[in-house]
């Protein structure tokens, strides 16, 4: 079948009433999926293993503290933790997909399907004449799963709306690569009266327009057949 990329609205999908794809949607966008879990288990056994390394014989190796530690947490605190975030993600999932008929606000998804099976997707929403992207995310990385979906979607917006319509994303301080992934793309840091990059709840928040983004996604087309030519 190979890759495809799909525009849903959930109010279109509410209405006719198909919630396998809500419910497919939904397990991706809040990480229920297995694989979403151990990746994120990963990065607290690895932290784990950090904080501990000091509390082992300092006569033995790094390599040999972190083969220990790393066998410690698999049989001691492995299910605990897996258990713990499955639950927490399960009561997330229930509570938005409970409350899904309410929605009054429209909300639209972007997923990319691999041999029929969702592996991405982003979600955006209209606040009054721009557009705000409020998840990207992608199981497979390095495939530049993420920017088609980016491009799938500013395309489409392309269609209805004027090029100056805004833009907008908020990213994780501590989220280096998506940054670096949006500015490459053509989204700038909004910047407070001091000129400094602009900071609330932990994000930083930037922005683009659409003929911004556009004129980026052209000059990586261009820059990508002379790659391609050689």
């Amino acid at each position: 079948m190979g890759s495809q990329i799909k525009i849903f609205s959930l109010k279109e999908l509410v209405k006719k009433k198909d919630f396998t794809l809500i419910k497919k949607i939904f397990s991706l966008m809040y990480g229920l999926s297995k694989e979403m879990i151990l990746k994120e288990i990963e990065i607290s056994k690895q932290k784990f293993i950090f904080n501990n390394l000091d509390k082992i014989d300092s006569i033995k190796s790094f390599e040999e503290k972190r083969s220990i530690l790393d066998k410690y947490y698999d049989e001691e605190i492995f299910n605990e933790v897996y258990q713990k975030k499955v639950f927490a993600k399960q009561q997330d999932y229930d509570f938005r997909y409970k409350n899904i008929n309410n929605c009054m606000n429209d909300s639209y998804f972007v997923c990319y399907y691999n041999n029929d099976k969702m592996i991405g997707l982003l979600n955006y929403s209209k606040i009054n004449e721009a557009y705000n992207i409020n998840k990207l995310y992608t199981i497979i990385k390095g495939k530049n799963i993420g920017t088609q979906l980016m491009d799938t979607l500013v395309n489409h917006l392309i269609k209805d709306n004027d090029l100056n319509t805004l833009l907008s994303i908020q990213v994780l301080t501590n989220n280096e690569d998506a940054k670096r992934l949006y500015e490459r793309l053509g989204f700038r840091l909004i910047k407070d009266e001091n000129g400094r990059d602009y900071i609330k709840n932990n994000s930083y928040y930037l922005m683009t327009t659409l003929q911004e983004y556009q004129d980026k996604m052209n000059e990586r087309i261009k820059q990508d057949e002379v790659i391609k030519s050689k």
